[in-house]
């Protein structure tokens, strides 16, 4: 006998939950997916180091991402699709600040009648959802996409490094608003771009990147990694250019 919810109604949303993970452990196990001994030793595991079963079934490679949130679909009564699928413009994410999405790993993907479509690799969690209401002062919906379409349409639509590079204008900005900035001020700010600069190395690194360039503007930076011969512009994050002198000056002292 199946114990995916069949009855639950249409428009109602199960959050993260210890009885949705005893019940997804059941429907792996009937379904043959896993065995009952492995989900006893994950279980074990889980009790050591706080990890969720989701995690620990996804790092073991226990059973696809797709398998897996399909069948947490079906428990939770959130949709799971690709975010190809899914109406996901600039002005959808602009919606959601990108140190919000960023720390929360969540993609806005629909605006519709005042209400925030939001992508999530897991299921969320109730405290999540209403969090995330008072920060974004709005209705919330959800759905469930794997973590490699979660990354990417981050890296996409905010850029890279986009968190640290909103704390920093936001940084900027209050500096430009006081009259003498602090010493402190100053050097988180320093910290920031050097951060920010290691990340533009590192993700040049794991693309295969052979040349970095790095091309200030008047009102913009543009950044562009040379892969296979081929110069590619690599999106960065809105507000970027108020960062441009540091991070110039932060690569000629490398």
């Amino acid at each position: 006998m199946s114990t995916v919810k069949e009855n639950l109604p249409a428009d109602e949303k199960r959050f993260f939950s210890d009885q949705l993970m005893v019940e997804l452990s059941h429907v792996l196990v009937e379904r043959g997916i896993v065995r009952q001994q492995q989900i006893e030793e994950l279980n074990s595991r889980r009790a050591l180091t706080g990890e969720n079963l989701h995690s620990l079934l996804l790092k073991e490679g226990l059973v696809d991402e797709t398998i897996l949130l399909g069948i947490l679909a079906e428990l939770s009564n959130i949709p799971f699709m690709p975010i190809a699928k899914l109406p996901v413009t600039q002005d959808v994410a602009a919606k959601v600040p990108a140190r919000i999405a960023l720390r929360y790993k969540i993609m806005p993907v629909k605006y519709e009648n005042g209400i925030i479509t939001l992508a999530k690799s897991e299921v969320p969690q109730a405290t999540e959802t209403d969090s995330l209401r008072m920060l974004l002062n709005t209705a919330l919906d959800w759905v469930l996409c794997t973590r490699d379409d979660i990354v990417k349409s981050l890296k996409h639509f905010y850029g890279l490094g986009a968190e640290a590079v909103d704390s920093l204008v936001e940084s900027v900005e209050k500096q430009e608003s006081t009259v003498v900035a602090t010493d402190v001020a100053a050097e988180t700010a320093d910290a920031g771009i050097v951060k920010f600069v290691n990340q533009i190395i590192a993700e040049a690194i794991d693309m295969g990147a052979t040349d970095v360039h790095i091309e200030p503007f008047e009102n913009d930076l543009r950044l562009r990694y040379r892969i296979d011969g081929m110069l590619q512009v690599i999106p960065v994050p809105k507000g970027i250019a108020k960062l441009s002198k540091a991070i110039v000056s932060c690569i000629k002292i490398m």
